[in-house]
């Protein structure tokens, strides 16, 4: 930082430091941005149109039981020996 000279000038110099400061910071912002493209058109990436997901089942680990079918005998058996307490 300069020192104080007149007036103005101490102000003058802190605002040019933070311009100067800003102007990196966007640069680097800038390099990035133009290395995300470049990365981009290398993959072949594009824009896809979004996919209508609303006609999907939503997804959830819940059971809902009118979709289980057969295996009742199964079902039955297992329940008997989590119940059984012979063992």
């Amino acid at each position: 930082m300069a020192a104080k000279l007149d007036g103005g000038a101490y102000l003058t110099s802190f605002v040019d430091a933070v311009l100067d400061n800003g102007v990196n910071v966007i640069k680097k912002i800038v390099g990035k941005l133009q290395s995300l493209v470049e990365r981009k058109a290398k993959l072949g990436l594009e824009k896809s149109a979004k996919l209508d997901t609303s006609w999907r089942i939503p997804s959830t680990s819940l059971v809902v039981s009118s979709d289980i079918f057969g295996r009742d005998k199964e079902k039955r058996e297992i329940i008997k020996l989590l119940l059984d307490d012979s063992e």
